[in-house]
């Protein structure tokens, strides 16, 4: 919305200038951070550097769809909330990669993409796992019980650096 629209919304409590100096403020509060990257936007750009003979038009759809399924979960669920979203995306994009059987081209996108995106393997692995899990709770949520929940996430919580959940704390 233009500075001049909200002053007339304002009814004239405020002019263009003061709407444009506040937005000026708040932005330099947030140090500029409006729009940061998802973990959707990092798989697309991570799918664009499998080379195009190793995946077919079919394949690359199969692992964008299962990529997004994951990064929409990680979104959902407050144990994801600590990690980077790239390192989301890459998790995601790898177990979706391992889910078509090409296991040579895992590895060697993980051995590559991990060394310059600096994601710790160990790390990667424990967020690999929790997605899978993660899935594995949207596939089967019935069965589930409080106390497998909290043992999971205490195994892996103490691998890594996703917390447990407060939902997953048996009452």
């Amino acid at each position: 919305m233009e500075p001049k629209l909200i002053s007339n919304l304002s009814r004239g409590a405020h002019t263009a200038q003061a709407v444009e100096a506040m937005e000026y403020r708040m932005l330099s509060a947030i140090q500029w951070r409006v729009n940061p990257p998802t973990a959707l936007a990092f798989a697309r750009h991570f799918l664009d550097l499998v080379p195009t003979h190793a995946l077919d038009d079919a394949a690359r759809a199969t692992v964008m769809d299962l990529t997004q399924f994951q990064t929409e979960l990680a979104v959902s669920d407050y144990d994801f909330i600590v990690q980077n979203p790239s390192a989301i995306a890459f998790g995601a994009m790898l177990n979706a990669l391992e889910s078509i059987g090409d296991q040579q081209l895992v590895q060697e996108f993980d051995r590559i993409i991990s060394h310059f995106a600096k994601i710790d393997s160990s790390e990667l692995q424990n967020l690999r796992i929790c997605l899978y899990e993660a899935i594995s709770h949207e596939a089967s949520p019935q069965l589930a019980t409080p106390q497998k929940d909290v043992a999971a996430s205490s195994k892996i919580s103490a691998q890594s650096c996703i917390h447990t959940s407060p939902r997953s704390v048996s009452e």
